[in-house]
């Protein structure tokens, strides 16, 4: 059978960006403004789903030396031939283990293929300089196993700040919390047989996240607390230390995870970076950023496969990496998928039907003209696919910004909006005018998307369904929270006006 999911269930929240076309309606018309109402319990999908079994994280996966290590079958005859390292020889001091009791079906078996589809181009492979890869799945499997740590998996943790171990394997804050020492997995090695170590760490924080020049997903200006950026060094070839301008700063965790901050091989990238190349002319940023070309393979990387073969638009072969460092518990080097397959399309919709049809391996419920196809299909006796759902854990939502100076154009408009958006009359009026199910169901019909009151996501560890201030639409309690903020519709337009201060008489 193959797998299809989608890692989350999608919700709908405030989306609306103001509240100035709500139908008039005076105070008098009916009662005054509603309370809030209980959160409601999810929508019942009627097939998939399941509790996730929420760990703490050390049971999850940890670090240390096993008595023995295997690998496929296949790979023996490699090692006899001398082409590769014994496999011992080829993990890090301490691999990372799965442990079984993390394990939703306990150890796997090695052999077969995975089937993926990708309807993006494949630009190149330098990543972290903005050049994509080709989404779909191809920066899960290779270059977002080089973060430091991952923040994907904390769905399954039983919290959500302390993130997950990856590169580094452990770390401890300073007595005042302006220090995070960092400890990295020793004796590893990227997939052409290269040493992992703090070096290529160093350049990746110098080359990518400093130099302003590079695409990268966020610089220092992102790294900064109070004014003051957050600095990195290296203590040793398997220890790095942050130094912050405030005491622990949680959300750098996030900043750190494997989306943004991934390292980058130095023994590869360096030399052609143009801050460290020796060339003659020194190559560009926009040479840098396309310095790894598609047919430039085997990819160097940390993850568990390795990109061997690509054809334009056509195809995506992924083999194991035979250095991987991670390993189950009875000491087998992961990953057990011996290969990945991925085709290439125009449109997401090929990868939906691609794998209802059973020729792909998975989907995410992304795309709203087959989520009743594929949910139908899923509950046939034949199905070539099952659905899990995963937790709540993706929103929508409007962010207000509350500054009255930063990012002013004009300055009595802008003034006088963000005061709004300060008042919390204000904002409450925007959420009873909002009509989250209506919406929800005008972009899809049925039980897929639900409301939300904003903060935390329903599948979050922390998450109180007691503790949820929960609005009703309500279109009259909306307009009596305006009546008695004084935002009146002078000119009968049906748009709200101010009707004092320097913006008297301006449509909201």
């Amino acid at each position: 059978m193959n797998f299809y999911q989608t890692r989350r269930r999608i919700l709908f929240v405030l989306v609306c960006l103001s509240l100035i076309i709500v139908p008039m309606a005076s105070a008098q018309d009916g009662g005054g403004v509603l309370p809030p109402v209980p959160y409601p319990d999810p929508n019942d999908l009627g097939v998939g789903g399941g509790e996730i079994a929420r760990m703490p994280i050390d049971q999850i996966v940890t670090y240390m030396a096993l008595p023995e290590y295997h690998q496929p079958a296949w790979m023996d005859a490699l090692v006899e031939a001398g082409e590769l390292p014994p496999v011992a020889e080829r993990l890090p001091k301490e691999p990372q283990v799965y442990l079984t009791e993390g394990m939703k079906d306990g150890m796997g078996v090695y052999g077969d293929v995975w089937r993926g589809f990708s309807a993006c181009p494949t630009a190149g492979y330098n990543d972290l300089a903005g050049t994509t890869m080709g989404w779909f799945g191809i920066e899960s499997y290779t270059s977002r196993y080089q973060g430091l740590i991952k923040t994907g998996p904390l769905y399954r943790a039983d919290q959500d700040i302390e993130p997950f171990p990856n590169l580094a394997k452990s770390w401890e804050w300073s007595e005042d919390g302006m220090q995070l020492t960092m400890h990295l997995i020793e004796g590893a090695f990227w997939s052409d047989g290269e040493p992992f170590t703090a070096d290529d760490v160093i350049f990746t924080w110098e080359g990518y996240i400093v130099d302003e020049n590079v695409n990268a997903t966020i610089h220092l200006d992102g790294w900064s607390w109070d004014g003051q950026p957050a600095s990195l060094e290296k203590v040793d070839d398997y220890t790095i230390q942050f130094t912050f301008p405030v005491s622990q700063p949680l959300d750098m965790w996030y900043l750190l995870a494997e989306d943004l901050f991934h390292v980058m091989p130095a023994h590869q990238l360096q030399s052609l970076h143009p801050l460290w190349s020796t060339a003659d002319p020194k190559p560009s940023y926009r040479d840098f950023a396309d310095a790894l070309a598609p047919d430039d393979l085997p990819l160097v990387t940390m993850g568990p496969w390795v990109i061997t073969e690509y054809i334009t638009d056509e195809l995506m072969i992924m083999r194991r990496n035979p250095y991987y460092w991670k390993v189950d518990e009875a000491g087998n080097q992961l990953p057990y998928f011996d290969e990945i397959q991925y085709r290439k399309g125009p449109s997401g919709i090929g990868r939906d039907l691609c794998t209802i049809a059973g020729d792909c391996d998975h989907m995410n419920l992304e795309n709203p003209s087959t989520f009743v196809e594929a949910m139908t299909k899923a509950q046939s006796t034949d199905a070539k696919f099952g659905v899990a759902w995963g937790p709540e854990t993706l929103g929508y939502y409007v962010r207000f910004n509350y500054a009255l100076t930063l990012g002013i154009e004009n300055e009595e408009r802008d003034t006088a909006v963000r005061e709004l958006f300060r008042d919390l009359r204000f904002r409450q009026a925007l959420s009873y005018a909002t009509d989250r199910d209506g919406i929800a169901q005008s972009i899809m019909r049925g039980p897929f998307l639900r409301a939300w009151a904003g903060g935390l996501y329903p599948g979050a560890p922390d998450f109180d369904k007691e503790s949820v201030v929960f609005y009703p639409y309500d279109v009259n309690s909306a307009n009596i929270l305006l009546d008695e903020m004084g935002l009146q519709d002078t000119d009968g337009d049906g748009v709200r006006e101010w009707t004092e201060g320097p913006m008297a008489g301006e449509p909201v």
